[in-house]
Parts: structure tokens; sequence; C-alpha cells
């Protein structure tokens, strides 16, 4: 998660396929990813716009990534 002129940016990149990722954040429903629910093949990372007016720290804290899987892990990373 990083913010770069003024966006909010999301990357996130999987060990192993990851199907059908969804992104969310836990403690609010107002935020929304300008991509979401997107397969990740292994070691290609995908960035998102994320429109929210949390800070970038209160992000981090909330940030889940969901797949057919699982929550997070194993297989999905989110990139610094």
């Amino acid at each position: 998660m990083k913010e770069s002129g003024g966006k909010k940016l999301v990357t996130v990149s999987a060990a192993t396929l990851a199907k059908n990722v969804w992104l969310m954040l836990d403690k609010d429903d107002q935020s929304h990813f300008s991509d979401n629910y997107f397969d990740l093949l292994p070691g290609i990372s995908r960035t998102v716009e994320l429109d929210t007016r949390l800070s970038v720290e209160a992000v981090r804290s909330q940030l889940e990534a969901w797949h057919i899987q699982g929550v997070t892990k194993p297989g999905v990373d989110l990139v610094q």
C-alpha cells in the first residue's frame, strides 16, 4: 500500500495461483477498489487504485485479500 500523486495504490502478488482475489477493508464499506475479484498468476503483481477517505495506516491495518482458498495467507502477499 502506498500513496502516489494523491492516489492510494494497493499492489498484491502471489507465490501460487490465487483464484478470485477479492480485496476488502475490514471496517469500511464506503471505499472502492478500481478493480476487484481477479486471478493472480504466480510471480505477477497487480496494482489497483483505492478510493477511500482512510489514512494509509488505517488501510494497512484493515486490508484483507480473500481468495478461493482462504484469507490473505497462504499464497497472497500484500506488497508494500
